[in-house]
């Protein structure tokens, strides 16, 4: 299973760092200022299973020391058909 988050962030003075959290775990900090004047950052899981239900991941932006960064957490919440099903009586 595939799944694919993105977060945009509007250009500010000095433009916003965002980056990817599981945890207290940077799993990604690669983002890019847009011709839009935005900054995105889009965080591809590759592959997600059981062990990852409920698990949350954060985005955060921030711009400078200051001020406290911008957050939006998201917990992974899977329903999941089964594969095998085996009936004894």
């Amino acid at each position: 299973m595939n799944l694919s988050s993105t977060l945009i962030c509007l250009l500010g003075n000095p433009s916003a760092r965002v980056t990817w959290w599981k945890g207290a775990l940077l799993i990604d900090d690669n983002y890019e200022n847009t011709e839009k004047k935005t900054v995105v950052n889009t965080l591809q899981l590759d592959t997600i299973d059981r062990k990852d239900l409920m698990k949350e991941l954060t985005c955060k932006a921030s711009n400078n020391n200051l001020t406290q960064a911008l957050t939006q957490t998201i917990h992974i919440d899977l329903n999941c058909t089964y594969t095998n099903l085996v009936f004894s009586f």
